[in-house]
């Protein structure tokens, strides 16, 4: 018997040019991650971190410039920084095992059996959230990034 465990921290999830209101040091708390998926695992972000209202923010408004004809054109410098390092896509946590036996027959021929079991929890990694914040899905997780659970039979005659 032998398996291999993965753990690898998410990838980090590549913001495009955004206007933010508020400083980088607060986006964590706004997007409020932890208690938002915890409520419900397809939402990474709280929508509320988006303003899609007319005229101006709020004063003390935290978040992002949800309106399109408010959004920064292609050719304005960068405002926004490309990652920030504490917003991650789901992490892989995989165990891969293998199972494996010989049976000797007759002298020299043997009949060898396995059985490989990759993700065998049949553990759900998410893919990166919607992080477009003009989107109504915005902060959403809408696909997974890995298989499923895959059982694979195997079995060799050797002479």
């Amino acid at each position: 018997m032998s398996w291999i465990y993965q753990y690898q921290a998410g990838a980090l999830i590549s913001w495009g040019n955004l206007f933010y209101y508020g400083s980088v040091d607060d986006i964590v708390k706004a997007l409020d991650h932890d208690n938002v998926h915890a409520n419900d695992i397809h939402r990474w972000f709280s929508s509320a971190a988006v303003f899609q209202g007319t005229g101006t923010p709020a004063a003390g408004f935290i978040g992002f410039d949800g309106r399109s004809s408010f959004q920064p054109g292609t050719y304005q410098a960068r405002v926004f920084p490309q990652y920030i390092d504490s917003l991650r896509a789901d992490g892989i946590r995989n165990w891969d095992v293998r199972i494996y036996r010989k049976f000797p027959i007759w002298e020299r021929l043997n009949v060898n059996f396995s059985v490989d079991l990759m993700n065998m929890t049949n553990h759900t990694q998410f893919a990166a959230p919607n992080i477009g914040v003009t989107a109504s899905t915005f902060g959403t997780v809408t696909g997974t990034s890995n298989q499923p659970r895959i059982i694979q039979l195997n079995a060799r005659i050797d002479f």
